[in-house]
């Protein structure tokens, strides 16, 4: 999976042509940069780290936002953009042209222990990592391996896979499938081991263990993306159509904690309407376009009504004093 994912040339987030399989929050409309800029003023970042930076869209509407509504706050902090795709951290570094001396680009999170004071961030970061995948049967976690021309094989589960269930002390119901999210934890202890003090802000879709483990989800959440349309033909199109699972917030949280850091979670409803949803609604007032209001309009609908992004996201903040 990781292979199909981000192989340097033929892996589907490395490929230079972006891919047109799904929307983010940061694809709607500016006002998504607006609210996190504002997120951040409150919280004086003056470090913000990117993870997953793409092609620096999110990092645009967020300096720009800053630069507009806290011109001291912009005028202070630096934004680096965490990226693996050698296309993607050039479209970032392009950005940096709009902010000179802002955008540092980085393939690597590369920082030492407690050396952020500030906010890391990432939007749909996560479900983007490689995952085994595990189906408990009589009792016993085995561990879905691929075989000759792509067949499935159930094989006693690896150490890292029994290790990993053992920690979190959850296993799925028997005679389904799970996703075993090694690399978000791992993910999660470097983010804990670099920050000193400020947020850890991660905005995805997913739920916590005993939803994502519950007889609801035999098959579990895997699923291919693949020109706006989901399959689960995991071994078809290798390379061109995105892979993914819902985000196990367990995990990040139980390892957060394990880091010193606090959490909370709540809906991306909630986390718009706590930042920046009235401000939001007063810059409608401020649209003479009719056309440019209805935009805004709908983009707010979008991002905060709960049958929509507003409740498909989930925004994790994890403090750390």
């Amino acid at each position: 999976m990781e292979l199909a994912l981000y192989h340097p040339e033929l892996g589907y987030y490395c490929k230079a042509a972006r891919q047109d399989d799904y929307y983010t929050n940061a694809d709607v409309h500016a006002v998504f940069g607006d609210i996190l800029a504002r997120f951040l003023a409150a919280h004086g970042a003056e470090t913000i780290v990117e993870l997953g930076a793409g092609e620096g869209k999110l990092c645009r509407l967020i300096l720009k936002a800053l630069q507009t509504d806290f011109p001291e706050i912009h005028k202070k902090c630096s934004y680096v953009c965490v990226e693996k795709s050698p296309a993607r951290r050039q479209a970032c570094a392009e950005a940096g042209k709009d902010f000179p001396g802002k955008i540092t680009v980085k393939e690597n999170f590369d920082f030492g222990p407690g050396s952020i004071n500030g906010v890391i961030l990432s939007n749909e970061f996560f479900d983007a990592l490689p995952f085994h995948r595990a189906y408990l049967e009589l009792g016993a976690v085995k561990e879905v391996q691929i075989g000759k021309d792509f067949e499935e094989i159930l094989a006693p589960a690896s150490k890292e896979v029994r290790e990993y269930f053992d920690w979190l002390n959850v296993f799925p119901q028997e005679g389904a499938y799970a996703e075993v999210q090694i690399a978000c934890r791992d993910w999660m202890g470097k983010i804990g081991r670099a920050m000193k003090k400020g947020v850890v802000l991660s905005i995805d879709y997913g739920f916590e263990t005993r939803e994502l483990f519950s007889e609801a989800r035999p098959l579990g959440t895997a699923l291919c993306h693949f020109k706006h349309s989901t399959n689960r033909e995991y071994y078809e199109r290798i390379g061109d159509q995105d892979i993914t699972a819902h985000v196990n917030f367990s995990v990040l949280m139980k390892e957060g904690e394990k880091q010193g850091l606090k959490p909370t979670l709540m809906s991306q409803s909630r986390f718009i309407l706590n930042n920046g949803f009235e401000e939001a609604v007063k810059k409608l007032e401020n649209v003479a376009d009719p056309r440019a209001r209805l935009r805004l309009s709908s983009a707010i609908k979008s991002l905060v009504h709960p049958e929509s992004m507003g409740g498909a996201f989930k925004v994790l903040l994890q403090k750390m004093a």
